[in-house]
């Protein structure tokens, strides 16, 4: 099982301290996550590209929107890029069986 780096609390600002990416990097116990796309319309790639670029910012805006919140002037953003880099979006595309697929 993959383990975090530890966060030594005295290098931590108390305000910093328990800012939500923080926690999240606490909690992290694999090396990988994120979402899983199933892809079941095929007749635009450039449109399903521009989807997933959409899909990708908004986790990445999710990731480190504690950075303008926790009330630092500077705050240190380590603990959302090390979510960010271990954030994994998975994209499953088989027109022969997914095409046309909906949702049940």
């Amino acid at each position: 099982m993959f383990r975090p780096p530890h966060l030594g609390e005295a290098s931590i600002r108390p305000i910093d301290f328990n800012r939500t990416s923080r926690r999240m990097l606490q909690d992290m116990r694999e090396k990988t996550w994120g979402w899983v796309v199933y892809r079941t319309t095929y007749r635009s790639d450039p449109a399903f590209r521009k989807a997933i670029e959409i899909l990708t910012s908004w986790i990445e805006r999710g990731v480190y929107k504690d950075l303008p919140e926790c009330g630092l002037e500077n705050p240190d953003p380590t603990p959302n890029d090390q979510p960010w880099a271990r954030h994994q979006l998975t994209v499953i595309e088989e027109p022969a069986t997914l095409d046309g697929c909906g949702v049940i």
